[in-house]
């Protein structure tokens, strides 16, 4: 009876463990299968929400930058995952939020609460308010590769 109680006690470590060759992670990704969005910069226009990202340099072989617009700013970054790249967009690691100084003006509860009720980024993102532009002009237009700091 001991054998028993110490084989079944034996078995559930390791099943409980992880050693059983399973992960107790259900969506976990490669690093290589995600878009690790760096910047994340926000305009209202008339209609909705203008959405730009923008890569690291060293997530992809080279940085990506786009933009769309919806009527949300959920919609707006649904709309730029189906036009981008074929991996999925990662938000735990975004450095920077830009915000339009209109927007910024305007209604900046509605970027604070898209963030605050996020399930993929932190709270702990700074949040910048570009003045006398847009967030998009900025994060399209920021890092451009021919080295010029002008």
């Amino acid at each position: 009876m001991k054998k028993l109680i110490a084989l079944i006690c034996a078995l559930s470590a390791l099943l409980l463990t992880g050693c059983g060759g399973g992960s107790i992670y259900s969506n976990y990704r490669e690093t290589e299968q995600l878009t690790v969005i760096q910047t994340l910069g926000l305009d209202l226009v008339r209609g909705g929400v203008r959405a730009s990202v923008a890569t690291g340099t060293g997530t992809t072989p080279k940085p990506v930058r786009i933009s769309a617009e919806d009527e949300s700013i959920d919609l707006a970054l649904r709309r730029i995952a189906d036009y981008s790249v074929s991996e999925e967009m990662f938000f735990a690691h975004t450095a920077y939020v830009l915000v339009g100084e209109s927007t910024a003006v305007g209604d900046l509860r509605l970027v604070l609460d898209f963030i605050k009720r996020s399930t993929d980024m932190r709270l702990d993102m700074p949040v910048f308010v570009v003045a006398g532009g847009t967030a998009s002009r900025l994060v399209l237009g920021s890092g451009d590769e021919s080295g010029d700091k002008g």
